[in-house]
């Protein structure tokens, strides 16, 4: 019988303090632009003795000493905007640092943002409170309210919340971008009517919130919504809102903007950087949103934290009626707004002041204003959408023609959004894109793929950042970039951002009237994050820039840092990498845990039985080694407490085709990952040498939408490959990211991706297969050969990749390898004559795998030669996909049109662009409707998509005796399998 548990349990013990521990390091990981990462390495290094210290104390209920200020953390600052102004009028120069010597420019005026550093013990506390009493209020919240919303509950499971999810709150992204369409939706149910439309934030939100009436507005929502606290969740509370106020009073004072605004600094403010303080900014406004809902009846009305979008009916205001202050008028019940503040009329202390720069104004009507919707709506998923693309970063092969600076301000100029704030939102988006691109560089590509362009990309940018007002815009990434100049080769780059740096930061020191405390803090921190950037960023075995690393005066215990950073799962290389290069890494690790923690931690997060069957996959890829003398996977504490879980698809091929022949124990390893899929591999039901794979939860497609690539594969590549050489075609990996990059600008039409035979490096499959499945995009390719050595004997094996998504793409994808078993004639002698290489599968099953109601098979090759092949798949698949690397295309057009009729299904063929002839046939009895499409010849790379109707088809072969259209009769013998006849009429 399962465990009862009862949600919001009236005592925390160990292990719910652990796992809230965990959520918290993640959320703190991705937020780890404003937090020092350092600090979570120190916590966890000690990390049994400081859970123990918290747990101790919570149940000795010691408030005070959760209000010591050691225990609460410090106030940080960071460049927030600056504003320049030019010497003579006549001048159209920018800030420049050259400028600035040529005394051109000067600074007019330069702003701060005030943070929180907040302790480690303070965040656990704020996560308790999230996970027994904020995810409760967050479930009852309006429809209207977008932003940092928490991972919803799962009521099914007897599982405790802060068991539930990996993580706390929803992806900012998805809920972003739904705030904003939500609107286009509304507004296109008006039907000819005109409507107003205003956008506003509020200035300094979360430092206006006074704290008591914040409590006081949580309290009374508990009430309402007649939620029952435990003795422990009413004591979670109320320390939640002591620590706060205490922290306030230790650090609000050296914020000069509460003195500035007449507030009491020990009594407002959110601490920016506190993971409760998303939820808790969310209440604070509840009572007005409910106010303009009930009274103002809009037609749309969305909350974003404090970005607000509210569309009502145009009436007959004149133009400078048309802002908030005159919109809202004295429609509003409990609320006012006075000189752009709004008030609360039974509460003088809630002020809070709209920030006028950032109000919009637009006038839409359905009818007549549709283009410029449907503009608006394409800007804003374009922008949102462009982070779904592959990293492109061949412009930087040729510097010369690149404006960086030019192409990132046009983009914003262009961009006709909701909120005139946007340009620089767009800019930053712009900018860290480019970041993301060459960080991904370096962990996927070869060496000299990226070098020259990073070099080149660095070169670039040197001018663009280091333009006074660039630089303070995109401050939250300099650190990042400091990352990038790790991995270059060029002292000289390295020399001139690091004197670049540290005049930028002289000249804006030497401004007369900065705050000059608020300064210090500010370049400290930016400091120590560039720091922390150049641990993070460094590689596992040696020190990538030498220079930095003595500049900045990391040299003590270097290499052991970038180290801590790794165990922790804090370093740039997730921890989980261990899974696929377990070989490599596990001897550089090291281990931090001794055998009683890692008892303990096992015993909390996983089993020691799954903890083992993990140990013994990993260590079967590397049979000859003896691994008692290495530290294991579970030897660190990232293993337990990670910041980048395993993805389903990651974990299905690092331990490949276990979710086949041990589905338990995967599975089970899948759960500890907040993996849920269903999977029926019944035995018996297929052919021999088959395997039949169903997966029951994906949606039922009618006419699958199959995309068939026309790619281009050097025989270099080939070689390059079988003699363990460096890929000599530098344009390949451009090559499939443009190719992708287009299939993914037409995700909606696609539902399956076909690559030939030897295609996919494997260096980069795995985060191809990855991104795809996110989009619910499935992929059928052939890998590269994975070639080992076992007693001085060189294997390959020629593998068929299927990445397959589960629960219609919610949970993402598992990935299936299916070796060929025989080689091709010529390929065996090249194999052997260029490394001594024989071909060995790894995996000798095939698959029938049903999907979407998809039935479906795959072969490799000259499997397709094998008559057997073919006569085992009779009346049981609706397409059989074949990846090839043929120039006998004659041959294969023939043997294609062929099995089209004694399979009697479609069939598609991927051939190599080398060779073309690719097309996707089928068994038509006009001969003229037999390829849906043939790809063959052209320069570039391209693809073709084609729907199949598999529908048709079952309902044809359905019959006893076949009609004489559409389709070619069925042959003698054949015998509709029952998995695709119960489902005909789909």
């Amino acid at each position: 019988m399962a465990k009862e548990y009862t949600f919001g349990s009236d005592q925390i013990t160990k292990e719910e303090l652990l796992f809230t521990y965990r959520k918290i390091k993640r959320e703190l990981y991705y937020e780890r632009d404003y937090h020092y990462i350092d600090k979570i390495v120190e916590f966890e290094e000690n990390l049994d003795a400081n859970i123990d210290f918290i747990n101790k104390n919570l149940k000795q209920k010691k408030r005070n000493v959760f209000l010591l200020k050691e225990n609460l953390g410090k106030c940080n600052f960071v460049f927030k905007n600056i504003r320049t102004k030019l010497s003579n009028d006549k001048l159209k120069v920018k800030s420049t640092l050259s400028n600035f010597d040529r005394q051109l420019v000067e600074i007019d005026k330069i702003s701060f943002r005030y943070l929180g550093e907040v302790s480690i013990m303070f965040q656990i506390i704020g996560g308790l409170w999230l996970n027994r009493v904020g995810y409760k209020l967050d479930e009852k919240f309006p429809k209207n309210l977008y932003g940092c919303r928490i991972k919803n509950i799962d009521k099914s499971t007897d599982l405790p919340y802060f068991k539930q999810n990996h993580t706390i709150y929803k992806p900012y992204f998805s809920n972003y971008q739904k705030w904003q369409n939500d609107l286009f939706t509304s507004l296109e149910s008006e039907n000819d009517k005109s409507v107003v439309v205003l956008t506003t934030d509020f200035s300094k939100y979360y430092h206006s919130i006074k704290i008591d009436e914040l409590r006081k507005k949580v309290s009374e929502l508990i009430d309402n919504l007649e939620i029952k606290l435990t003795k422990v969740d009413q004591f979670l509370n109320d320390l939640l809102f002591g620590m706060i106020n205490a922290f306030n009073n230790f650090n609000n004072k050296k914020y000069s903007w509460f003195k500035e605004n007449e507030l009491s600094p020990s009594e407002y403010g959110l601490p920016l950087t506190l993971n409760a303080s998303k939820l808790l900014s969310n209440i604070f406004l509840l009572d007005f949103d409910k106010d303009i809902i009930n009274n103002l009846k809009p037609i749309y009305y969305g909350r974003y934290v404090d970005d607000i979008i509210l569309a009502i009916e145009l009436g007959d205001e004149k133009s400078e009626q048309l802002n908030f202050s005159q919109i809202l008028g004295n429609k509003l019940k409990k609320f006012k707004i006075e000189s752009n503040v709004l008030r609360d009329q039974t509460n003088k202390s809630f002020n809070l002041k709209f920030n006028t720069e950032k109000e919009c104004v637009f006038i839409f009507n359905s009818t007549y204003d549709k283009v410029e919707l449907n503009n608006l709506k394409k800007v804003i998923n374009k922008n949102s959408s462009e982070w779904n693309l592959f990293p492109i970063t061949e412009e930087y092969d040729h510097p010369d023609k690149i404006d960086l600076f030019y192409n990132i301000n046009q983009e914003c100029e262009e961009v006709n959004s909701l909120r005139k704030s946007n340009g620089l939102v767009i800019k930053r988006n712009k900018f860290v894109r480019e970041i993301i691109n060459f960080e991904t560089s370096i962990k996927f590509y070869q060496h000299k793929i990226w070098q020259k362009r990073l070099n080149n990309f660095l070169d670039v940018t040197y001018d663009y950042i280091f333009e006074l007002k660039n630089f303070i815009d995109l401050i939250k990434y300099v650190p990042r970039l400091f990352g990038l100049i790790v991995h270059s080769k060029n002292e000289s780059i390295s020399q001139r951002y690091y004197s670049a740096l540290y005049l930028i930061l002289e000249i804006i020191k030497r401004y007369k009237e900065i705050n000059k405390s608020e300064f210090s803090f500010a370049k400290d921190f930016l400091i120590k994050k560039i720091k922390e950037n150049i641990i993070y960023s460094n590689s596992l075995n040696l020190i990538d820039n030498v220079f930095l690393v003595n500049k900045f005066e990391l040299e003590h215990n270097f290499s052991v840092n970038v180290l801590r950073y790794f165990r922790s799962d804090l370093h740039m290389l997730p921890y989980k990498t261990l899974y696929f290069k377990y070989k490599t890494l596990k001897e550089q690790i090291g281990c931090s845990l001794d055998e009683l923690v890692i008892k303990s931690y096992t015993k909390h997060f996983f089993t020691e039985e799954l903890v083992k069957f993990l140990k013994d996959e990993l260590n079967s890829k590397n049979k000859n080694e003896d691994d008692t003398k290495y530290c294991t996977i579970s030897s660190n504490s990232g293993f337990y407490y990670f910041t980048r879980r395993i993805t389903l698809l990651e974990l299905s091929i690092s331990l490949p085709n276990t979710i086949v022949t041990k589905p338990k124990k995967f599975k089970l390893l899948a759960e500890k990952y907040y993996h849920k899929y269903k999977l029926n591999i019944p035995n018996d039901v297929v052919p021999e040498n088959y395997k039949y794979i169903n997966f029951p939860d994906t949606k039922s497609v009618g006419k699958p939408k199959i995309c068939n690539t026309h790619f281009f594969t050097d025989d270099s590549s080939f070689d390059a490959v079988v003699r363990g050489l460096d890929e000599p075609d530098i344009s390949r990996n451009d090559r499939f990211f443009n190719i992708l990059n287009d299939i993914i600008r037409r995700k909606n039409e696609v539902d399956y991706v076909v690559f030939h035979e030897l295609s996919l490096p494997r260096n980069i499959f795995m985060p191809i297969a990855e991104r795809l499945g996110r989009l619910n995009i499935n992929l059928i390719a052939g890998l590269e050969y994975a070639i080992k050595n076992e007693k001085n004997r060189n294997f390959a094996d020629n593998q068929l990749f299927y990445s397959l998504t589960v629960n219609d793409g919610m949970s993402g994808s598992v990935g299936l390898f299916q070796s060929k078993l025989v080689a091709a004639i010529h390929e065996s002698s090249e194999l052997w004559n260029k490394n001594s290489i024989v071909l060995q599968p790894k995996f000798h099953e095939k698959y029938i795998i049903k999907h979407n109601n998809f039935v479906f098979s795959g072969l490799i090759c000259n499997d397709l030669l094998d008559i057997n092949n073919r006569a085992f798949l009779r009346g049981y698949i609706d397409t059989l996909f074949v990846i090839a690397w043929n120039q006998d295309i004659e041959t294969y057009y023939h043997v294609v049109k062929s099995s089209c009729l004694d399979i009697h299904c479609f069939i598609n063929l991927c051939n190599n662009k080398k060779y073309g002839d690719i097309r996707l046939s089928a068994p038509y009895k006009k001969s003229w409707s037999r390829d849906l499409h043939i790809i063959h010849g052209g320069k570039f790379d391209n693809f073709m998509i084609s729907n199949i109707d598999i529908s048709s088809l079952r309902n044809y072969q359905n019959n006893n005796i076949p009609p004489s259209e559409p389709f070619k009769p069925f042959p003698t013998g054949f015998n509709l399998w029952k998995e695709r006849k119960d489902n005909s009429k789909t």
